[in-house]
């Protein structure tokens, strides 16, 4: 962080009171929010943030013992001697108010953007433009929440000509707090659209909370939209960018060029670019950079440059062992912290390794001595720097094994020098670098149709359930068929850092797997084999028992083993019946070894309306068995009743955990939440082939789909052995290519299909929409006749996992 107070000066920033004797002796100078990432060193202060379903104050303990001094509290708590306790109202106002404070000393202009769409890519690509003369400050991608904003703030020097902050809300009363902080001097407001309507009555009460951030602005740039311009609700220079006549910067776009035009002057670009988005996120960072004062000749030549900003980092299965996270697209300072973070956070492998580039031309050395800091900060086994300024630098990373080069092609050529085995390996570099050429060695090549999982997304979804419970019901998310189809692994990775607190596989070696790669969060098994079961006390694994044999031989092993009990209340697949419960409450009695941690049943159609009485005795009669079976043992197990339909269609089933699945990915199997629910799998292909049929030639197997016109066909890489049914063929379904319907023709073969694309533009190795935003999984199971869970169970294991996340 860029600031630094002694420890009187940090009280009165926060308004806050410190408690004890004890106060800081080092001067602090950055803050933490997310006990998760924590890495012990001088100079931080921990804000212990409470939200809706979580509270920083719960961590604080095990923080003080990993050696953190410094806590800002809103309550005094029961901390080991030496630590610090700074007390005040709330940990988030106080976070926002020192953010203030920061930003009150910031030598420069500040610009806030906000809208609904558009915001990051417009920020990006002003931050490319005024940094061709001006020192510019952008807050990293997705710092634009009431945390986020304060962070960015706070992380930013002072001495910049220019600062870009984004600012996001997604319902009313939140941005007069993110204005507070912010406190912008020139204003940018993309685009109002559709997103995050959610929180708002309509779309003039959204204009009027995003206007907000520019109640005290000088200058605000607008889409060209004339209402807007009449609507804006407060004194500002207002400049309309568009292709409007209206237009304050006036674009006119030609076939390989556009012009600028304004009341005083013009100017004449090249450009390529087609699509409307592009083009309108384009026209108002580039009329930001001129109205601010960046040279027109510094420009020329750069909006054709201007590519949409990577938002995602992959994560990769390499060769000999390796794990690869691919951010190959953008280098700053800014992003490196969040992303060396989601390399420790999804590691299998113990050691840890950084490629980094330089960063783009310009970069003072203060980032570099940033970056170094970070880096040593993380602890990563070995460094790999590629560039000139880090081979002069390169005394400031402390990483164990350190390698340096000059250009990319210089580490390749020494590629059977560098230890890549048994890595997690991020890369990370300035696009002139092609670090992803690095990248494409080190992946393990396999069939080139993917199923993209996006983490993010798969994240939002877990929040968004777990804030429709009570705040004390547990999570028990399910990982079982490779957590349905998605990765194992990356997934309970995943939920473990954001605090799941059970995860559920289906077979023991399931449950050891993912303990040998690191997963410590408790796991339940639900179909428990009994060959060995040393197992499931060695690597603390629970199974859930429903039958007496079971029982049986987890008595026999005599051994200390937590299991699950399950009920049979109607759906009569496992579990004890209500007839059984004498027998049962002797056997507990009897056996001495076990000890019953959960009891549970399984809602059968939870996800259907008409079904709704028998659920409901389902639920009664579960209370009532688990009731008699807690009186009679005297425990106190956790009670689990509910999956995705039950959890928000029964809340009333209650229980102490629910058991969330196919809900997590994104799938809503009551059709209550679809809107709320994010997608996390795209599946998707490529045009290998193109080719032109004569008029009454059938096509594939069988020669069928004869027709009376000649047609231009498409042969995809994608077959019923990846997962892409055979009762897709003959027109059966489509695919989508660059957003229009390709009718699958033909018959769907083992490794390939072919589909019509006599009316849509496209070229070999063009990607091809298997399922994913704009064609639902949801599609797929109504064509089958079938359900969300086996069509994502069904992609085959040769069709490779891609992992994304926002950097």
């Amino acid at each position: 962080m860029s600031f630094s107070y002694n420890s009187t000066q940090f009280a009165a920033a926060l308004q806050g009171e410190w408690i004890g004797q004890t106060l800081p002796q080092e001067e602090l100078h950055f803050v933490i929010t997310d006990s998760r990432n924590y890495v012990q060193q001088p100079g931080g202060a921990f804000f212990a943030i409470k939200g809706d379903r979580f509270d920083g104050h719960k961590f604080c303990k095990e923080l003080a013992f990993k050696g953190q001094k410094v806590f800002v509290v809103s309550k005094v708590l029961d901390l080991p001697k030496g630590c610090c306790q700074l007390l005040v109202k709330d940990t988030l106002i106080a976070l926002q108010e020192l953010a203030a404070v920061h930003r009150s000393a910031f030598r420069g202009k500040v610009i806030g953007i906000t809208g609904s769409n558009g915001k990051t890519i417009v920020k990006e690509w002003l931050y490319e433009l005024l940094s061709l003369q001006f020192k510019t400050y952008k807050s990293p991608k997705s710092f634009n929440s009431q945390i986020g904003v304060a962070l960015a703030l706070l992380n930013a020097d002072i001495d910049c000509e220019f600062y870009l902050i984004e600012a996001g809300v997604s319902q009313k009363g939140e941005m007069q707090k993110l204005a507070k902080m912010i406190q912008p001097e020139i204003g940018v407001f993309t685009h109002l659209g559709s997103a995050h309507s959610e929180g708002f009555s309509s779309d003039k009460d959204k204009f009027f909370e995003k206007c907000m951030l520019f109640e005290h602005t000088q200058k605000v740039f607008l889409q060209d939209e004339i209402q807007f311009k009449k609507a804006f609700p407060y004194r500002a220079e207002i400049l309309l960018v568009g292709t409007d006549f209206s237009s304050d910067y006036l674009f006119a776009f030609y076939e390989n060029s556009f012009t600028v035009k304004t009341l005083t002057k013009s100017w004449n670009f090249d450009y390529h670019h087609k699509d409307a988005i592009t083009k309108t996120n384009m026209s108002m960072a580039l009329a930001v950079a001129l109205e601010l004062g960046v040279d027109s000749k510094k420009i020329l030549g750069k909006p054709d440059k201007l590519q949409t900003p990577a938002m995602r980092l992959e994560l990769l299965e390499g060769y000999h062992n390796c794990t690869i996270i691919n951010d190959t697209w953008t280098n700053d300072t800014d992003a490196l912290n969040a992303a060396i973070d989601f390399l420790i956070q999804q590691k299998k492998q113990s050691k840890t390794t950084l490629v980094l580039s330089d960063f783009p031309d310009g970069t003072g050395n203060d980032a570099y001595k940033k970056a170094a800091e970070v880096i040593n900060n993380k602890g990563l086994d070995m460094f790999v720097g590629v560039g000139n300024v880090w081979q002069e630098m390169q005394n400031l990373i402390h990483a164990k094994t350190k390698f340096v080069f000059s250009d990319t092609a210089e580490l390749l050529s020494n590629m059977q020098h560098l230890p890549f085995v048994d890595m997690a390996i991020l890369i990370k570099g300035s696009r002139k670098y092609q670090l992803e050429l690095l990248a494409s060695r080190l992946q393990l090549k396999t069939h080139e149709t993917t199923l993209e999982i996006n983490l993010d997304n798969l994240a939002h979804n877990f929040h968004f359930l777990k804030n429709i419970l009570r705040p004390e019901t547990k999570i028990m998310a399910m990982v079982k068929a490779f957590a349905y189809g998605s990765g194992d692994y990356e997934v309970a990775k995943l939920l473990e850092h954001h605090r799941v607190d059970y995860l559920a596989v289906a077979f023991v070696d399931e449950g050891v797997s993912l303990r040998n790669s690191g997963i410590k969060v408790p796991i339940l098994v639900l179909n428990p084999e009994l060959g060995d079961i040393d197992k499931y006390v060695e690597y603390a694994l629970e199974p859930a028992v429903g039958s007496f044999s079971q029982l049986e031989a987890f008595a026999s092993a005599g051994q200390q083993i937590k299991v699950h009990v399950e009920l049979d209340t109607g759906m009569h697949r496992l579990g004890f019946q209500s007839f059984e419960r004498e027998l049962l409450i002797n056997k507990l009695k009897e056996i001495k070894g076990l000890t019953v941690q959960g009891i549970f049943t399984h809602l059968a159609a939870a996800d259907e309306s008409i079904e709704d009485s028998k659920t409901q005795k389902q639920i009664s009669d579960f209370e009532e068995y688990s009731r008699f079976l807690i009186q009679q043992l005297d425990c106190h197990p956790i009670l689990h009743i509910s999956n995705s339909a039950g959890t928000i269609r029964f809340k009333e089933a209650g229980g102490d955990m629910v058991r969330l699945g196919i809900a997590l990915y994104g799938i809503d199997p009551s059709g209550v939440l679809n809107k709320n629910l994010k997608n996390v799998f795209t599946f998707k292909t490529h045009i290998t082939q193109i080719k032109t049929i004569k008029a009454g030639e059938g096509v594939g197997y069988g020669f069928h789909n004869q027709e009376n016109q000649a047609r231009k066909i498409a042969v995809i890489a994608v077959g019923y052995a990846d997962g892409f049914n055979r009762k897709f063929s003959q027109r059966n379904h489509y695919v989508l290519i660059h957003g229009h319907q390709a009718q699958v023709i033909g018959n769907v073969c083992m490794d390939m299909t072919m589909v019509d694309v006599t009316e849509i533009s496209c070229e070999e190795g063009d990607s091809v929409l298997l399922f994913g935003e704009d064609l639902s999984v949801h599609s797929w199971a109504e064509k089958l006749d079938t359900i969300p869970y086996e069509i994502l169970t069904s992609i085959s294991q040769r069709v490779r996992r891609i992992f994304i996340s926002e950097n």
